[in-house]
């Protein structure tokens, strides 16, 4: 809005040029911006609000002299509002101090003019009236004020009453930034007004809060700007605190913001003058995976090395540097004994602990800390002094900084951080390009983002404590970067929290489980997945200094985080440690010292027992480029080699002595005859012995040098004629010289020289052929005449029994009745089995029979011991017997009363059984069917492993996500598994792609063996009977203690108690419900006997 004034004189006067003389002036107020009447008053009328108006058409007449004065433009629509126009205008006045200002030297701002001599001027540029004034309107209502409230700042140079409730909180200005406070007036003391800032309360921001309007200035004002409009000014309660860029290592680093917005960026993080310096003398790299010191290949057989005494704390970077000193002599010999040739250390080692660790045959990597309190300065100062020492192999950025820098806030979010990682490793790796470059990684495998972003890292470490296996952890690792790793931090601790005791047994099982693991996915030598280089078992020592803040001489026992998958999920930091603080060795050490590293290298003899040789036999090949000497009799005719294939010959030395100068006349060569079963590699125009290494030691024994080795059949008259053959075995077959002349198939085939089971599976329609068909009377597809079952049996549920008919068998009747754990019958169509254990470890039928009323007779197969597979059962095997029920397409353990017979398996042994009963009849596995999308689901399973990405393995290109109640994530995509294991009782979300089928097989989880702990809140429980059950009489207890607020299912139908209304019906197995409850409570389903 521009309002313009014009002021004039009128060119006439009416007395005569005299000090009475009197001059009229008009005000030109056509231009003014204002929905009301328009008032000048000022000096002139003694402000007294009706100067010039409408009803003098805007005229005054004025003798010679200065005049001030302001344009009220009043709200004629208030009632009354002529008696008191200055509360019901809008008052237009010059910004204080402007060149409109008519007088900026007090405190007042008002325009003004000059008469002088029938002549009016106006001062500055403001001979034309009033320069772009906005009106800006404060909102009070807000403020908590028993008196008056003023408003005072920059715009009436702090008065005190630059905006209050006689001028409607409204003030004008021109365009800019205002700086205020609010003034709360106690109007009760006399006289207030001669000073109201002695006589208030200043209502004010705080400093670096988002209401100051100006941070660095220390005052904590309020304020606005004013730009091209009208504004209104709301009282600023919010008082979040001050943000931007709190990361001290940041370029752009401002030590007043207290909340970091994410717009910190890095550069030059990284300043020390001893870069240029030379590192390690035997450089440390990798090559195919292998960690390599000098040529040697290293294997990682290490300890996190942190020594504290009691009553010390972490001191400097999580490892003051005088407590290694203390604690290396004591500790390096202990350590070498135990075969450890590696520490990690959180933070860097003085040089004398070097020095002891080096001369043990011990090295260390070192952990550089970043964001934490000590400046990097520091640590890299104390790093360029130790660049050169050999006991360093590597430099580790951050421990766990994926999670321990975002928790603790020192980055805004993981960009942030990764971008410091990235900064720091490239010029570690520039500095310093002798040593690996490593940064550990807490939880899981990094993303795929992470692996591109740091091309500088060498090797990765892992924190890991995921349970007593590592998982899919090196199969996942492959799939995700060609890089190898180490873990970085792996065990538990020695004290079982929930039995109160300590447990070393348990640490050291875990420490052997997972560093077995860790061996069998060596790359030194190329075992298992090839990625692995080593671990180091956290920890060597336990820390007092962990869990009890207040008194670090205790050995606290309480647990300070828990994790799935152990014996014991609640962890008690303070005893890591395989060695106690008084460095007493733990089971786990004794257990980790008999732990042989892999080798690359593996040992191999060889036998020259049946070398016809007078002389010295010398083996020399490619493992010595064939060079001359190679494995004689000084080294017992053994050599260490790695892994892969190599060729030799064998040299009988007549003649010492001339050997060296004519080996041609003083000895011979012993070697495989071309092309023969002794030439290694074949049709390669040499001939030469051979043998492949792969992660074991190997004895070489000599292979014949002769032709006549290929043997076979040489009769050409022979069906099994072999062309290649050249020494008879005996074992040519020939078609017998008449064959019958009925067309059936086993006259056929044996016209045409075929087998008749040759014959029948080219030409099975034939007659004598056997008939292929299903041959269980259950199924719904029986055949009656097949002779052999071709697994095409289908069952209203799926029948899951399958059975290999062999040449022997054992016969059980049963002549009584087969019930389950109520006392019922199974359903109709149910069936009776007996089990056996194959070659892959499941359970495998060898006989069963439909229950039917009479007797029963099972014929159990035994095993065929003419192959290597398992098909059925042993002798004295025990009998398993199985019941399976289609109406609940599930397996049931029964127990036989036997009445006759051995209960064993004999082969043509006969059993009879009277009856079958138990106590308690459970099912073995349990079908869960998905639908495609969101659902819930649960089990009454308990399976061997109970890992959600185990149980879900198989199916990972369909599922999305899975979450529990806490929003815990399992995401294959991304190979992470937040969740863990499965929880007795819990139920969770899942969305997949399509529909799904999976079977879970394991222990029955007893429903009224296995209460359920529900939180205050929210819960997502499982359902564990049976059978279906109304969700209003299962939840009848929670309801009758008002525990219960609402229970849902995955479609959103709800049970709501308080309305007695059930929308959800009957509660059903394999499903999941989400729960919410207003108090802690527990919910304990019935037996499958009994019905609610």
């Amino acid at each position: 809005m521009r309002i313009i004034l014009f002021l004039f004189f009128i060119n006439n006067f009416l007395f005569s040029q005299n000090n009475n003389e009197v001059f009229q002036v008009e005000f030109l107020v056509d231009d003014i911006d204002c929905n009301g009447q328009i008032n000048i008053t000022g000096s002139f009328d003694n402000w007294s609000g009706w100067g010039a108006n409408p009803n003098n058409n805007h005229t005054i007449e004025l003798n010679s002299g200065s005049y001030e004065y302001q344009v009220l433009c009043i709200n004629t629509s208030n009632s009354n509002w002529f008696n008191d126009p200055w509360s019901n205008s809008i008052i237009y006045e010059p910004e204080q101090g402007s060149s409109c200002d008519f007088n900026p030297d007090d405190s007042f701002t008002n325009f003004g003019f000059i008469v002088n001599n029938n002549i009016v001027l106006n001062p500055s540029n403001c001979i034309l009236g009033i320069d772009e004034l906005y009106s800006v309107n404060f909102l009070v209502d807000d403020i908590e004020c028993e008196g008056q409230i003023n408003i005072s700042g920059e715009f009436d140079n702090w008065s005190g009453w630059g905006a209050h409730p006689d001028n409607n909180y409204l003030i004008n200005l021109q365009p800019g930034d205002y700086q205020f406070v609010y003034l709360c007036i106690d109007t009760s003391i006399p006289n207030f007004w001669n000073n109201v800032w002695n006589n208030s309360t200043v209502i004010n921001s705080e400093v670096l809060s988002t209401c100051d309007f100006n941070p660095n200035d220390n005052f904590g004002n309020f304020g606005f700007s004013v730009s091209n409009n009208n504004i209104e000014v709301e009282f600023c309660n919010s008082e979040s605190v001050l943000s931007g860029c709190t990361n001290s290592y940041a370029s752009n680093y401002n030590p007043l913001a207290v909340l970091n917005d994410g717009s910190c960026s890095f550069e030059n993080l990284l300043q020390s003058s001893c870069f240029s310096s030379p590192g390690r003398e035997e450089s440390v790299r990798i090559e195919n995976n292998k960690i390599i010191i000098g040529n040697e290949a290293f294997h990682m057989k290490g300890v996190c090395w942190s020594p504290t005494p009691i009553g010390g704390g972490p001191g400097l970077d999580n490892g003051n540097p005088s407590y290694f000193s203390q604690f290396v002599d004591q500790d390096a010999p202990l350590m070498q004994a135990a075969g450890i040739n590696i520490v990690r250390t959180y933070g860097v080692v003085d040089e004398y602990a070097l020095d002891v660790l080096y001369n043990h045959g011990i090295y260390v990597i070192s952990v550089i800390y970043f964001g934490y309190d000590e400046p990097l300065e520091n640590t890299f100062d104390r790093l360029c002094e130790l660049k050169q020492h050999p006991a360093i192999i590597g430099w580790e950025v951050g421990n766990e900084w994926n999670l321990t820098n975002l928790s603790s806030s020192i980055f805004s979010n993981f960009s942030e951080a990764l971008s410091v990682v990235d900064y720091l490793t490239s010029q570690l790796k520039y500095n310093d390009s002798t040593r690996l470059i490593s940064t550990t990684w807490g939880g899981w495998i990094p993303d795929e983002n992470t692996f591109n972003t740091l091309n500088n890292v060498d090797i990765y470490g892992l924190n890991l404590y995921v349970g007593e296996s590592f998982l899919s952890l090196f199969e996942q690792w492959n799939n995700s970067t060609n890089k190898p790793f180490y873990l970085s931090e792996y065990g538990i601790d020695a004290f079982h929290t929930v039995g109160d005791s300590v447990n070393e047994e348990y640490q050291s099982l875990i420490v052997e489980s997972l560093t077995n693991e860790i061996y069998n996915n060596a790359s030194i030598n190329e075992s298992g997945f090839s990625n692995c280089t080593g671990g180091m078992v956290f920890e060597w020592n336990d820390e007092w200094w962990k869990h009890n803040g207040g008194d670090w001489a205790i050995h606290d026992e309480l647990s300070s985080w828990s994790t799935g998958g152990f014996l014991d999920e609640f962890v008690s930091e303070e005893w890591f440690g395989i060695v106690d603080i008084h460095r007493n060795p733990r089971l786990a050490y004794t257990t980790y010292s008999q732990m042989i590293p892999p080798s690359s290298l593996n040992e191999v003899t060889f036998d020259v027992s049946d070398i016809n040789c007078n002389g010295l036999i010398n083996i020399s090949g490619d493992f010595n480029n064939f060079s001359g000497w190679g494995v004689t009799f000084a080294n017992n005719f053994s050599i260490e080699l790695e892994n892969g294939s190599y060729e030799y010959f064998i040299q009988c030395v007549n003649n010492i002595n001339t050997f060296n100068s004519d080996p041609e006349n003083s000895s011979f060569l012993i070697q495989p005859l071309m092309n023969s079963n002794c030439d290694f590699i074949q049709n390669n125009n040499d001939s030469y012995y051979g043998f492949t290494l792969q992660n074991e030691d190997l004895l070489v024994q000599f292979c014949a040098n002769s032709v006549d080795s290929i043997f076979g059949c040489t009769d050409s008259l022979a069906i099994n004629f072999n062309i290649d053959a050249n020494f008879d075995n005996g074992t040519c077959n020939y078609c017998p010289q008449v064959c019958c002349a009925a067309i059936t198939a086993s006259c056929l085939a044996c016209s045409e020289c075929m087998s008749y089971e040759d014959y029948c599976s080219l030409y099975p329609s034939t007659i004598g052929c056997p008939i292929l068909g299903c041959t269980d009377s259950s199924s719904n597809n029986y055949n009656p005449l097949a002779d052999i079952d071709n697994d095409s049996c289908n069952y209203d549920c799926d029948f899951p029994w399958n059975i290999v008919v062999t040449d022997q068998n054992h016969s059980i009747f049963i002549q009584g009745s087969i019930i389950s754990d109520n006392e019922n019958s199974f359903s109709e169509g149910s069936s009776i089995g007996v089990f056996y254990t194959d070659n892959y470890g499941e359970n495998q039928c060898a006989g069963y029979s439909l229950i039917e009323d009479g007797t029963i007779q099972i014929a159990v197969m035994g095993d065929d011991s003419s192959t290597d597979e398992i098909e059925g059962l042993i002798y004295g095997q025990e009998f398993n017997f199985l019941v399976w029920d289609p109406s609940l397409c599930n397996e049931y353990i029964v127990n036989p009363i036997y009445t006759s017979g051995p209960e064993y398996y004999t082969s043509n042994g006969i059993t009879f059984i009277s009856d079958f009963i138990s106590d308690n009849i459970f099912p073995v596995n349990q079908e869960i069917n998905f639908p495609a999308g969101w659902s819930m689901f649960s089990t009454y399973m308990n399976p061997s492993n109970t890992s959600l990405d185990f149980i879900f393995s198989d199916f990972v290109e369909n599922l999305v996500i899975i979450k529990d109640y806490e929003g815990n994530a399992y995401l294959p995509e991304f190979n992470f598994n937040g969740i863990g294991n499965i929880n007795i009782g819990s139920g969770y979300q899942i969305k997949l792609n399509s529909s799904l089928t999976i079977m879970i097989d394991g222990e029955y989880l007893v429903p009224e063996n296995n209460p359920i702990s529900l939180n205050q809140g929210w819960n997502i429980i499982g359902y564990l009977r049976i059978s279906p059950s109304p969700v209003d009489l299962v939840m009848n207890e929670l309801v009758d203690n008002n525990a219960l607020i609402i229970v849902k299912d995955y479609s959103g139908s709800a049970y709501l108690p308080e309305f007695n209304f059930n929308g959800i019906g009957d509660l059903t197995p394999s499903k999941g419900y989400q729960l919410k409850t207003n108090q802690e409570s527990v919910l304990l389903y019935l037996s499958n006997s009994f019905s609610y």
